[in-house]
């Protein structure tokens, strides 16, 4: 089957897209918001959907095992950026107040 391997390329090409901004980030070069919280809702929404839609009409759809892994991985990614986030607002702001401005 197909999707296993999309799926890879897929989670690759989003952990490199994440550590890029992560960079941009913390060398000061980040401009803009990338709400990565939204697209993770995205991703809850379709995965709660297929299940609530294959509970609800009986059909017998099993979810294939490749999308939880990259379900869980698009949540791991977004833990690690939100916590990278929150270190550098706080190393920001401890330089500040070092430097007065």
């Amino acid at each position: 089957m197909l999707i296993g391997p999309v799926l890879a390329i897929y989670t690759g090409a989003l952990v490199l897209y994440s550590a890029e901004k992560e960079f941009e980030r913390w060398k000061f070069y980040f401009i803009g918001r990338h709400p990565g919280e939204i697209y993770v809702a995205l991703w809850t929404v379709l995965v709660f959907g297929l299940l609530v839609w294959s509970f609800v009409t009986n059909d017998g759809y099993k979810m294939e095992p490749e999308i939880i892994s990259t379900y869980i991985v698009v949540l791991g990614v977004l833990a690690i950026t939100k916590k990278s986030k929150s270190m550098f607002k706080e190393i920001k702001s401890e330089r500040v107040k070092q430097t007065g401005l």
